[in-house]
């Protein structure tokens, strides 16, 4: 599906408050506005400059906020660092695929919290964050934050930010794999060859390619454990150009989930 943030009414509101005021520490204050909060964390720079840390977003009650690749709408999470400090990483724990009437959204119902890796990161930092925050209508929420690193931190936020590291989908892991991909001759679908113990088990394959289009597909291990899943490419133009993107595929179960890159037959 290829991604429309105008699918549902968009309110153009900014977090005002967020706007309006800084948070001074490696936990900045919460800044928020009807749809949720945010706040960021960074713990100290490491020799190299570089400092961990982690974006939490809570979302208010029936409200939601978006993976890297939101669906049929809504808004990924940007994050923008004054220089010389850099984005290195963004990553993200499994999403949630969410049937919104006829709208098929990826991310999340509940608080997340999205590991981040800061370059350049001695000295002070200005942090701006733009996420998406939706229910019946979509809420572009906007917040400035300063990081300074004059302030010390707690042991409660290297566990934190540790626990959010390792709720990252790993490449592989026992009872789960992606075996291979093959893009039909058309170019208008991909299928997936999964593997899933036990077998029976049923399994949710999220597929990304070109920025702005993720698709989805679910179904249930045969006897051996195999799962095979045919996934359409809606919206894109179908040819052999599509192997030489960039696919990944996240594979989620009820209680694990991976991700790796695919390089399709």
């Amino acid at each position: 599906m290829a991604r429309s943030p105008f699918s549902r009414p968009l309110v153009l509101l900014l977090a005002t408050l967020g706007l309006a005021g800084f948070a001074r520490a490696e936990t900045t204050d919460w800044i928020g506005n009807e749809g949720g909060r945010a706040r960021l964390v960074a713990l100290p720079a490491g020799p190299d400059g570089t400092r961990r840390g982690m974006i939490e977003i809570e979302p208010s009650p029936g409200w939601i906020t978006y993976w890297r690749e939101p669906g049929d709408s809504g808004i990924p999470p940007q994050l923008s660092l004054s220089a010389p400090a850099s984005l290195l990483s963004m990553d993200f724990p499994a999403p949630k695929v969410l049937k919104l009437g006829s709208l098929t959204d990826i991310g999340y119902d509940a608080p997340v919290a999205l590991p981040i890796r800061i370059g350049n990161a001695a000295g002070k930092i200005t942090a701006d964050l733009f996420i998406g925050l939706c229910k019946d209508i979509c809420i572009p929420f906007q917040a400035s934050f300063t990081l300074d690193p004059a302030h010390g931190h707690r042991p409660e936020e290297e566990r934190a930010v540790a626990a959010a590291e390792a709720a990252v989908p790993p490449a592989g892991t026992e009872g789960l794999a992606i075996r291979a991909g093959r893009l039909s001759p058309e170019g208008d679908r991909m299928t997936l060859s999964l593997a899933l113990s036990p077998p029976g088990a049923e399994a949710e394959a999220v597929l990304t390619g070109p920025s702005g289009y993720v698709f989805t597909a679910r179904g249930k291990a045969d006897a051996t454990g195999v799962l095979s899943l045919d996934v359409p490419l809606k919206g894109l133009k179908p040819g052999p150009a599509l192997k030489s993107l960039p696919w990944r595929v996240l594979l989620m179960t009820q209680d694990k989930a991976i991700e790796a890159d695919l390089t399709p037959e």
